[in-house]
């Protein structure tokens, strides 16, 4: 079932203003935000960690998730109808808006404080601004992204296809009589330099129509050095036909390539993998 919220892109929040209190911070509806604690949606039982929703408002078909329910937020994930979730269990995530962001080990205040100290060194404040740039990174953008390898590629389609929003197409592995996992990855940008990524978003075919498809995966990334950092993120999909959208931990990774690994598929006992659609944000 879809609702009027759309995707999670900001660019879907509503005119509403009803807020709900989490200690001296407020939700917003239109607000961006992850479930980072294990709530589990039901029939069949799915892990909601780390899935991205849209904050909006409340009414009386909501489903609510959290006793008191005054103590709760309205998310809907996916764009999805909403569920109200404790306060405590959501995180605010980030406007996608800005095009660059700061390296991931410079702290967001140090940015104003280096403009600051450099515009005080007698630097004109222009100047200044440009050497700050340099400590700055490119958000990814899927007009750059591509797919860089896969494990393995039963070949119904080019691996290409995996950045297409179309449900006729799509990549399944090849068959494993013990399978263990089988990944994807992708290059963040054209250029081959680190891109911010902030999440990740994935599309299946649901249940039944999706027996391979993707359940339990994790992401690892890889910098300029080529290393690759296993299990950034854990999580589960939902069943459901709709986009998922993942956040990473903290403000995200600067990668230049992003690895998607699938240890168990939708349906038990299956021998392959499959995915209509991936992207990164």
């Amino acid at each position: 079932m879809r609702t009027s919220t759309g995707s999670t892109d900001s660019s879907a929040s509503t005119s509403s203003t009803s807020t709900w209190r989490r200690n001296h911070d407020e939700f917003q509806d239109g607000e961006l935000v992850e479930v980072v604690n294990d709530f589990y949606e039901d029939q069949p039982p799915r892990n909601l960690k780390h899935h991205c929703g849209i904050v909006v408002p409340r009414t009386t078909e909501t489903t609510v998730w959290v006793h008191p329910p005054d103590q709760g937020v309205a998310v809907a994930l996916h764009g999805l109808d909403p569920m109200v979730l404790p306060t405590a269990a959501l995180r605010r995530l980030s406007p996608r808006k800005q095009p660059l962001a700061l390296g991931v080990d410079v702290r967001e205040k140090d940015g104003a404080l280096l403009l600051t100290l450099l515009h005080g060194r007698g630097l004109p404040k222009e100047l200044a601004r440009y050497a700050l740039r340099f400590l700055y990174v490119q958000r990814v953008d899927m007009s750059e992204v591509s797919v860089r390898a896969a494990s393995s590629n039963r070949g119904d389609f080019p691996l290409s296809e995996l950045l297409s929003p179309r449900d006729d197409t799509w990549w399944i592995s090849t068959f494993k009589e013990q399978f263990e996992h089988e990944w994807v990855e992708l290059a963040t940008s054209a250029d081959g330099l680190p891109r911010r990524v902030a999440g990740v978003k994935m599309k299946i075919p649901p249940l039944p129509y999706g027996p391979l498809s993707a359940k339990n995966f994790d992401v690892c990334c890889a910098g300029v050095d080529g290393k690759l950092h296993y299990g950034v993120l854990r999580a589960e999909t939902l069943d459901r036909a709709e986009l998922q959208e993942f956040a990473l931990p903290g403000s995200g990774v600067d990668a230049v390539t992003v690895r998607i690994r699938v240890f168990a598929m939708a349906a038990p006992r299956q021998h392959s993998c499959g995915i209509f659609q991936l992207a990164l944000f």
